[in-house]
């Protein structure tokens, strides 16, 4: 597990990372295993680092894939639309935005 996705989290940190060959930019919402034993995180991606999704919108990583993670200065303000901890069925959840807002 790495300690730096809770502490965005946390905060309401954005994470840069690379994923293949890519660079996404997200809101980082749920971290935990999902019921295949596979660590995860949960963000909304930022708009623009997509070309098939150019609008962003919620994308689920597999953290073992993830290299190079930073914490970013800017901050996001709420959880967005559409955000359900209770339906992503994580075995385990290290952290989490609670939908209210609140980690």
């Amino acid at each position: 597990m790495l300690p730096l996705i809770c502490d965005a989290i946390r905060a309401r940190r954005l994470l840069i990372f690379g994923y293949g060959n890519r660079v996404p930019i997200v809101e980082p919402h749920l971290y935990g295993v999902n019921s295949l034993g596979h660590a995860v995180l949960s963000a909304w991606l930022l708009p623009g680092h997509s070309r098939v999704d150019p609008d962003g919108g919620w994308r689920t990583y597999l953290v073992g894939e993830m290299r190079d993670v930073q914490m970013l200065d800017e901050t996001f303000a709420r959880p967005r639309p559409g955000y359900n901890p209770d339906q992503m069925r994580m075995k385990h959840i290290a952290c989490r935005l609670e939908p209210g807002g609140t980690t």
